[in-house]
């Protein structure tokens, strides 16, 4: 499999990996990615969730979607990666035995992954680990709306105010 690279510039795929490690290096401390439907960020999303997990198991995130459902489908699919037995044989992360959720699952490790809609419930949740200057999770935000909605002031407005009163206060470190 080969990625394409039009002449004169990287892939997408590539300058998003490559963004997404910075983050994980802790050179970036906030990251917004900006690609059309369809262009595999979420599938890249995903992916960095499951490999930060593999280097940091005791890593906690909140998984954001413009649906609980989406948002489930997600860290469903984080949670069938790190149950493969590929993955615990070559990390050695497993999960606790008593979050069976596909939404909300601790590792062994003490990380977290959970997975809401925007305007969620997310008492009690936090990304990040508390008091390390090392990456240790984040807050992934990933189609906070609908295509249809965000043409909308009044449902725009009402996540802007869920994100700046609930949502941020979330993060567990400013790294």
């Amino acid at each position: 499999f080969e990625l394409s690279e039009p002449i004169g510039r990287q892939s997408h795929y590539l300058m998003i990996i490559k963004a997404l490690e910075r983050l994980f290096r802790g050179e970036t401390k906030r990251l917004i990615i900006n690609v059309p439907p369809r262009y595999g960020k979420t599938e890249l999303l995903i992916h960095f969730v499951a490999w930060t997990m593999a280097h940091r198991p005791d890593s906690n995130y909140i998984y954001v979607s413009y649906s609980h459902s989406l948002a489930k489908k997600q860290t469903q699919t984080i949670r069938e990666i790190i149950l493969r037995p590929e993955y615990k044989a070559l990390f050695g992360v497993t999960l606790k035995h008593d979050t069976t959720a596909k939404d909300n699952f601790e590792t062994m490790q003490n990380g977290s992954v959970y997975g809401t809609g925007a305007g969620g419930t997310i008492t009690g949740r936090g990304a990040g680990i508390k008091e390390s200057i090392r990456f240790g999770g984040c807050i992934v935000i990933d189609d906070i709306h609908k295509p249809d909605e965000a043409t909308s002031d009044t449902i725009r407005e009402s996540i802007i105010d869920w994100y700046y009163n609930t949502l941020q206060s979330r993060l567990n470190s400013p790294n």
